[in-house]
């Protein structure tokens, strides 16, 4: 009786996964085809799996999206590479007419000339010079292969970025991180620097960018990361701001690489004073330019009292930044031994 009961049930669930199932794929492929006819908005349907982004599928609906965020008091727009250039023009434009600030990707379709002089005020990434220097195809994010890069074009690219007055956010240690993990497999993430890391956020490390980013690290090694050091040369020849970043939504990235980055610089070619303006003086510039009252970056009178003591002078031996003493954050002093509690007393928590 009980198997015959359990017999019933496995039928019944099969009749309802058989008529569910159609269904359900005629639903998507109505919604695939609304959104591609601009019946509806696309931004519903992409909410629940990047809530804090919005995606316009229209110059219109792009336009109202930057109003929108303008009126709400935010101090920076970031735009991504998945919009169309008609709609990702119409955000660089209505952001100059409400006068919010645009820091972003690049599109793939479109020189840097076009968005700088569009309106693009600082470059999120260097690597978003990759696009506009790319032979043959589109992001190597994509499908990979390996991408020829033209470097005659460099030359054009960093003037146009002077001459708009565009700021770029160095994060060299980004595309290294990524190349050095590809190639030691997955026991890169044992290292010292990633002690602190939730494991669960390891392990989505090791299913994401790890495992399909695989057959990239040579390319990345050994044509991508001296374009970006040619960029960053390029670029500070020209006089651009350079800013430091690390990246840290990309797998692998935690803040400490920040000193990676310092180090990237000033083997670039920036003296260790150009790498540490890039990180202090520059990032205060930069939210300047947004329009905030805060001012930091500089050891100045009337500026926030935000500062790292040293054991040793970084103008000397740039790596000095990885000994810290302690930190001033807002005028209040923190030991590192008192740091360093701080950090254990999260990681008690995993």
């Amino acid at each position: 009786m009980g198997v015959a009961a359990l017999r019933g049930d496995a039928k019944r669930a099969r009749r309802l996964r058989r008529r569910l199932l159609p269904g359900a794929a005629v639903l998507v492929a109505l919604g695939v085809i609304t959104i591609w006819m601009d019946l509806i908005p696309m931004n519903p349907f992409f909410s629940p799996f990047f809530p804090e982004s919005y995606v316009a599928n229209t110059p219109e609906r792009a336009r109202a999206e930057v109003r929108r965020q303008a009126g709400a008091g935010y101090d920076l727009i970031k735009v991504y590479d998945w919009l169309t250039d008609e709609e990702y023009l119409a955000v660089l434009d209505e952001a100059g007419r409400q006068d919010i600030y645009v820091i972003g990707h690049h599109l793939d379709t479109l020189s840097v000339a076009v968005s700088t002089g569009g309106g693009l005020r600082e470059f999120a990434h260097v690597d978003e010079f990759l696009a506009p220097h790319m032979i043959g195809r589109a992001s190597p994010n994509t499908g990979f292969s390996e991408v020829r890069i033209d470097l005659e074009m460099i030359p054009e690219s960093v003037a146009e970025t002077a001459a708009n007055d565009v700021f770029v956010v160095s994060n060299m240690v980004t595309d290294e991180t990524v190349y050095l993990y590809l190639e030691a497999g997955p026991g890169y993430f044992d290292r010292p620097e990633y002690a602190n890391v939730r494991p669960q956020t390891k392990e989505a490390w090791l299913g994401g960018r790890v495992e399909r980013w695989q057959g990239q690290q040579e390319w990345r090694r050994n044509t991508l990361q001296p374009f970006l050091v040619q960029m960053i040369q390029g670029l500070r020849a020209a006089g651009v701001p350079l800013l430091t970043g690390t990246d840290v939504s990309v797998g692998g990235m935690v803040p400490r690489h920040i000193h990676r980055e310092l180090e990237l610089l000033v083997e670039a070619g920036l003296s260790p004073f150009e790498a540490l303006v890039a990180g202090t003086k520059n990032a205060g510039l930069s939210v300047q330019r947004m329009g905030s009252p805060d001012v930091f970056g500089e050891l100045a009178t009337g500026h926030r009292a935000d500062l790292i003591l040293l054991e040793s002078n970084p103008l000397e031996n740039i790596s000095a930044t990885r000994q810290r003493a302690g930190v001033m954050t807002r005028g209040k002093w923190y030991t590192q031994a008192e740091l360093d509690a701080l950090v254990a007393e999260l990681v008690a928590t995993y």
